[in-house]
């Protein structure tokens, strides 16, 4: 399965370069939005969600570590756009940070998919997918 819209939020350049080219490889999306902050992302989703032909992700791969805005404070505002919760793109957590610390924050948001730790690769976008829809049957 392709989805339709996925984001992606980190502001390291490097990392968002290589995870692009890697969701490319993988065919994984029709389409990928690419941000540097999460401010930007929280952005364009509350302006798209005002207009009708906006296509909502399916997907947001968040980086935890973000300038503007950390990815905690991003899921915090996402659960005030979305209402109810189940009409939020499925957030996954992708992260340097191995901190089990972090891990169980994000397995406290309901938005949370899954905790990812950098960088992606096909095996872990192929394993991402089999949870996701093993969740959806």
């Amino acid at each position: 399965m392709k989805y339709n819209k996925i984001l992606l939020v980190d502001d390291d350049a490097l990392f968002r370069n290589i995870h692009n080219r890697i969701l490319l490889k993988a065919d994984f999306a029709h389409e990928i939005e690419l941000f540097n902050n999460a401010s930007s992302a929280l952005n364009y989703l509350k302006a798209g969600l005002n207009t009708d032909n906006f296509t909502c992700p399916y997907i947001i791969f968040l980086d935890i570590n973000l300038p503007d805005m950390d990815g905690w404070q991003f899921m915090d505002e996402l659960g005030l756009l979305c209402k109810p919760a189940a009409l939020c793109p499925k957030i996954i957590m992708l992260s340097a940070s191995a901190y089990s610390s972090d891990q169980q924050k994000a397995a406290s948001y309901n938005l949370v998919a899954d905790y990812l730790l950098k960088p992606l690769s096909v095996p872990k976008l192929e394993l991402l997918h089999q949870k996701l829809n093993a969740k959806n049957s």
